[in-house]
């Protein structure tokens, strides 16, 4: 893995304007080419779009020109001390890139990927249990039930940090001797770390992040994990979501990708729950509980993921 391409693709995204199409964008045509992303920069505009297919690459060749090598530098060595420190980084175009984020977000999928803990959880069996912050009484047994049951069973857990039911699912789940993913709205070098050093030593929580390392948190970011949540997900449960709150988003990303949702709204949802439950998610809850057994059941059914397109260009 070559850190100044990691970097490159990272000071690429510094650049106003760009996102994760035209960080991948740049990983594909550094292939189709067959050199280096750091390489891309180096190269003159009129020059790299004549060697590039037909397309538009005008917002890439003019980002590329835009990347600075100061910040290019910087960044590397942020990613030497992460990779120093025990972490991972795959690239969309990497091999070993994780095949259920290829599967189920195709182009939308994140350009790199930093892991931080056991990497074998990404592609394990899971389920993801999300919700409120704010959470019921009710609502967060259900949670550490639903987390209880997957860990007991050998399924991953994963969900997104947050207070209430994320960190009920996280903490339950390594209580009963399981393993969980927690996929960070942030960069791994501004996720306050110590908060799961007692996890992280023990072997038994995975730090994912789809965002540059040093990026803080911001709305757009804890939208778009959402995404990648219900992509390492084999089955979505999402407890109490609300209208505007990214649990809701979460279900609604499984059920695009073909994954079974299971929902248990809460009092004050703005009728999100029932949203949820018209456009194909089932009841999490049965007489007020979670029926251990049907849980797990769902996890054995055939996959009927969605593929999603992918394209080089």
């Amino acid at each position: 893995m070559n850190t100044r391409d990691v970097a490159t693709l990272l000071a690429l995204c510094h650049v106003s304007g760009v996102g994760n199409a035209t960080a991948r964008r740049a990983l594909h045509a550094a292939q189709h080419l067959g050199v280096s992303v750091f390489y891309l920069t180096r190269l003159e505009p009129q020059r790299l779009l004549e060697r590039l297919p037909v397309g538009d690459f005008d917002t890439l060749v003019s980002a590329l020109q835009r990347t600075s090598e100061t910040v290019i530098d910087k960044v590397e060595s942020e990613v030497q001390r992460f990779l120093s420190a025990g972490g991972r980084v795959f690239l969309a175009t990497d091999d070993d890139y994780p095949a259920k984020l290829t599967l189920c977000l195709g182009n939308d999928a994140p350009a790199f990927l930093f892991c931080f803990g056991d990497i074998a959880q990404l592609d394990a069996p899971s389920a993801a249990v999300v919700g409120a912050r704010k959470v019921s009484a009710e609502g967060a047994l259900l949670a550490a039930k639903c987390a209880r049951t997957f860990a007991e069973a050998g399924v991953t857990v994963v969900s997104g940090g947050a207070e209430g039911v994320d960190t009920i699912a996280h903490n339950e789940s390594a209580q009963a001797g399981g393993k969980t993913v927690m996929v960070l709205p942030m960069g791994m070098l501004n996720y306050p770390a110590p908060a799961v050093a007692d996890m992280l030593e023990r072997g038994v929580l995975t730090l994912v992040s789809q965002f540059p390392l040093s990026a803080v948190w911001q709305t757009v970011h804890a939208v778009t994990r959402n995404a990648t949540i219900s992509a390492f997900a084999d089955v979505v449960c999402v407890i109490e979501p609300r209208k505007a709150g990214g649990s809701a988003r979460a279900g609604r990303c499984g059920l695009e990708q073909g994954k079974i949702v299971l929902v248990h709204p809460g009092a004050d949802d703005g009728g999100m729950g029932e949203t949820l439950f018209r456009e194909g998610a089932l009841p999490l809850a049965q007489d007020g509980d979670v029926d251990a057994m049907r849980l797990l059941r769902f996890m054995s059914e055939p996959p009927q993921t969605r593929p999603k397109q992918t394209e080089l260009f």
